[in-house]
């Protein structure tokens, strides 16, 4: 897995600006039997030929759905109140709803005004589906699920800020 910044402003007063910064996947632990995995990030850029790290950081990922104990946190977004009656044009109250019990209720089928809120944060069950790869075989980690995507770029934290304000996945 693979994400570019073509021109990184960083957040933190002692870096800089830098250009052709990457993240990437260098570390998958996977504890099978206790339902764990933990992926380690590491951004960096090239400088006169030599890697210069600027931060590395470990997402980790624990149990399985209905897990009593488990790294999950449900995906919300928000969406217009059906039962508010605005008063004022153009004022719109909004409630924020578990995506995937909407859903359900709405037989898969995403309403047109909404706002994502919170991407959740997902089980070792849901991660071993949506990353691909970390394997012997296929060493690299990729992701194509649009709801991983968006998780990754808003629950990344590097450098004390979400990876998706500055880069793109490659």
């Amino acid at each position: 897995m693979k994400l570019i910044a073509q021109s990184y402003i960083s957040p933190l007063l002692n870096q800089g600006t830098f250009t052709n910064v990457t993240i990437e996947d260098v570390c998958l632990t996977h504890k099978r039997k206790e339902k764990y995995i933990s992926i380690a990030f590491e951004m960096s850029y090239l400088k006169n030929d030599q890697k210069v790290v600027l931060d590395t950081v470990a997402m980790g990922f624990l149990g399985m759905e209905n897990d009593e104990v488990s790294s999950n946190r449900t995906t919300t977004f928000s969406i217009p109140n059906p039962d508010y009656d605005a008063q004022i044009e153009g004022s719109q109250e909004r409630i924020t709803v578990p995506l995937f019990a909407y859903l359900m209720a709405h037989n898969g089928v995403m309403p047109a005004d909404y706002v994502m809120v919170d991407y959740g944060y997902p089980t070792y069950e849901k991660v071993m589906q949506y990353f691909e790869g970390g394997t012997l075989e296929n060493p690299e980690i990729t992701i194509s699920a649009p709801l991983a995507k968006g998780f990754l770029l808003s629950n990344l934290i590097m450098n004390g800020e979400a990876v998706g304000n500055q880069f793109t996945i490659v």
